[in-house]
C-alpha cells in the first residue's frame, strides 16, 4: 500500500499544460488532451495515441530518435461527442483492449463513468462504476467508485476547489468491507488526504496517510505566468525524492528532467520528457519520454469522426 501512496497524483498539476485548461480536471481520470485546446482546435472528436520504444544511444542529440525496439501501436483512443468525452479505449501491444471507460452525463455534467476490462476473448465486463456528485455551481464534490466484484465496498473520494477551480483538498475513504484482498491492493490508497496550498509563486501539495501521517511534500516553483519552474518532492523525513526542472519555448513546456536521490542523498538522472505541439491551439502531438536506456514515443493523432 505504500508504494501506491507514493504513486498517487504523481500526474499533480499534469506535465501537459494543456489538462491545465480544464476546469477541475484532476476530479476525472486523466487523459492526455484538453476539451478546451481541442475545440479552439476546431472540433476535433477523435484522438488515437500510438507507442513506440526506441533504443537510447548516448550518441543522439537530445530528443532525437534512436532505432526502434519495438513497432509502434495504438495505446489508447478517445472520442469526443458535443465537445465531452464520450468512449476512451487503452489497448495491449497485441492490438487487443485492455479496458474501456463509457461516460454519461446530465445537464452537461459527468455523471457516471464505466469502467470496462476484457477478458482472453475480448469479451468486456464491469469492473468499476464511478458516479458523481456536485455542489450547485457544477463544482465536484465527490466520487464513488464501485467494484462490481465486491458488492459491498465502496470508495469515496471527497474534492475542495477553490474559486478558481484549483483542488484544495481530496479526501479518499473506504466504506464498507472488501473480500479479496488482492483487488484492495489495486485500490486507490485507503484513507488518504491530499492538502494543496497555493502561493503567489508557488505551489504545495502534501499527501497524508489515514489523514494524519505524512508520506510526502511536494513544492512547485513558478514563474510570473503561472508556469512550473521547479518542483521537488521530500518524503515526511525532510529527505529528497526526487527534483524537477522545466523548460518552455513560446509559453510551451517542451522539456522536463527528473533527478531522483538515493538513502545516500545522490542525484541522478532518471527521466528526460520532450513535448512537440502543432498548431496555434497548441495541441501536443509528440511526447519522447527517455528513462532507463529506452525511449518511449508517444504520438498524437487527432480527427473528426461522425
Amino acid at each position: 500500500m505504500m508504494r501506491l501512496l507514493l504513486l498517487f497524483c504523481c500526474w499533480s498539476w499534469g506535465l501537459n499544460a494543456q489538462l491545465l485548461q480544464d476546469k477541475f480536471a484532476l476530479a476525472y481520470p486523466e487523459r492526455p488532451y484538453s476539451v478546451a485546446a481541442l475545440k479552439e482546435a476546431g472540433g476535433y472528436n477523435d484522438l488515437s495515441v500510438w507507442l513506440s520504444i526506441n533504443q537510447l544511444d548516448s550518441s543522439l542529440s537530445l530528443g532525437a530518435l534512436g532505432p526502434e525496439v519495438q513497432a509502434a501501436y495504438q495505446l489508447e483512443r478517445h472520442i469526443l461527442r458535443d465537445g465531452k468525452p464520450y468512449k476512451s479505449s487503452y489497448y495491449l501491444p497485441t492490438g487487443d483492449k485492455e479496458r474501456r471507460l463509457d461516460y454519461y452525463y446530465r445537464q452537461g455534467q459527468i455523471l457516471a463513468i464505466d469502467e470496462f476490462e476484457f477478458d482472453s476473448l475480448q469479451e468486456d465486463r464491469i469492473k468499476y462504476l464511478h458516479t458523481f456528485l456536485y455542489k450547485k455551481d457544477s463544482v465536484p464534490l465527490q466520487k464513488v467508485t464501485e467494484y462490481k466484484q465486491e458488492q459491498q465496498f465502496r470508495q469515496l473520494f471527497v474534492y475542495d476547489f477553490d474559486e478558481q477551480g484549483r483542488l484544495l483538498r481530496q479526501r479518499v475513504e473506504d466504506v464498507g468491507k472488501m473480500r479479496d484482498l488482492n483487488e484492495m491492493q489495486a485500490a486507490w490508497p485507503n484513507k488518504s488526504l491530499l492538502l494543496y496550498s497555493y502561493e503567489e509563486d508557488a505551489q504545495v501539495a502534501r499527501l497524508y496517510h489515514d489523514q494524519h501521517r505524512l508520506i510526502y511534500r511536494e513544492r512547485a516553483q513558478l514563474n510570473e505566468e503561472g508556469q512550473v519552474l521547479t518542483k521537488t518532492r521530500k518524503d515526511r523525513m525532510n529527505r529528497l525524492i526526487w527534483d524537477e526542472n522545466y523548460q518552455y519555448s513560446s509559453h510551451r513546456l517542451y522539456k522536463k528532467e527528473r533527478h531522483s536521490f538515493n538513502a545516500e542523498g545522490e542525484r541522478k538522472l532518471a527521466e528526460r520528457i520532450f513535448y512537440e505541439y502543432e498548431g496555434p491551439a497548441g495541441l501536443l502531438s509528440r511526447k519522447i519520454v527517455e528513462k532507463e536506456g529506452l525511449q518511449y514515443v508517444y504520438d498524437f493523432q487527432y480527427s473528426i469522426s461522425e
